[in-house]
């Protein structure tokens, strides 16, 4: 009898079997008891979770247990402020000659958002030279801006709408 279980403990392991089906027909063919085996199983499922939670409190970079044995750090990545609200003088929601602001380059962009964001700031000269110089990259860069014969402000704004609508998937925007 005793040939009889060693080939069947062969079978199990090698055959077509699972790897923990193998391992839990051949405890039980042993007489050991499936609940001690599953018992084992979740007191070392609560000793790998408490040494993960160690490891990320007091490992100096915050690694888990996975992150050492690959040699990977954890990277964090700042939160991001959320821009102040610039005060505008367009509504939001007025109907304006179509902007296509797709060649203005994110810093430009920021340019133009914090000159109209700090302008009431400015002393009425500089306000105006940069205002005017802000306003003819506008004018250059921004196919649709010659609609615009208001002035550079206004041309500025409008681009500050229509970017704000385009991130919003609002209608009425070129590339919107």
């Amino acid at each position: 009898m005793g040939d009889r279980q060693g080939n069947k403990r062969s079978a199990i392991i090698f055959g077509a079997r699972n790897l923990g089906r193998a391992v839990i027909e051949t405890l039980v063919a042993d007489g050991w008891a499936v609940a001690g085996v599953a018992r084992s199983q979740a007191t070392l499922d609560v000793l790998l979770v408490a040494m993960g939670a160690f490891l990320i409190l007091f490992t100096r970079r915050r690694q888990r247990l996975g992150d050492l044995v690959a040699g990977t750090i954890v990277v964090r990545q700042p939160k991001m402020a959320q821009p102040s609200p610039v005060p505008l003088q367009i509504p939001p929601d007025a109907d304006l000659p179509p902007l296509d602001t797709t060649l203005l380059t994110e810093e430009e962009y920021e340019l133009m958002r914090s000159f109209l964001e700090r302008r009431w700031q400015l002393a009425p000269a500089a306000r105006m030279a940069l205002g005017n110089e802000l306003g003819n990259l506008a004018w250059s860069k921004v196919p649709g801006a010659q609609a615009y014969t208001w002035g550079p402000e206004v041309l500025l704004e409008a681009v500050l709408v229509t970017v704000r609508r385009q991130s919003l998937g609002l209608r009425g925007t070129v590339g919107g």
